[in-house]
């Protein structure tokens, strides 16, 4: 588990030096709002999440997928919905009988391209009846998404 993490944390700090972050801010300087649409976003399996800048390079965000939903702050390393960010999220997934669990986490979200990449983990606040045994019973649980975006 600590190499999984100290992974992530090579890769995030390694990231800041890739020339995939580099933006024309003269362009994009009017990128204030994103829609990022793929697999295991919102919160379910597919899902989509809707994100504005709230005042500089904070943003929030609000997703919904199958079954499942998500709300989070962003911290953007440029001032605009198209640079990478690191991302504050709770997020709940299932209803009723199928509702698994709800979690709170960290993450980097890396974007590039109309690409969209998410890593990071949680830790699990209430489990339900449709848990999964030994998946994500244990207090941390890792977390991806991967899908497309577009910022407008």
């Amino acid at each position: 588990m600590k190499k999984i993490v100290l992974g992530l944390i090579l890769f995030a700090v390694l990231s800041f030096h890739a020339d995939g972050q580099e933006i024309d801010l003269k362009y994009e300087k009017y990128k204030k709002n994103a829609l990022t649409f793929g697999l295991l976003n919102g919160g379910g399996l597919i899902g989509a999440e809707l994100e504005t800048l709230l005042k500089g390079r904070l943003g929030a965000h609000l997703g919904f997928g199958f079954v499942g939903a998500c709300a989070g702050l962003d911290f953007h390393l440029k001032p605009t919905t198209t640079s990478s960010a690191f991302v504050l999220e709770l997020r709940v997934q299932g209803v009723s009988e199928i509702y698994t669990g709800t979690m709170v986490g960290l993450g980097y979200l890396i974007r590039y391209k109309g690409i969209s990449l998410q890593l990071g983990g949680s830790y699990l606040l209430d489990e339900g009846p449709n848990t999964i045994e030994n998946w994500n019973t244990r207090p941390f649980v890792p977390q991806v998404s991967l899908g497309f975006f577009n910022a407008f």
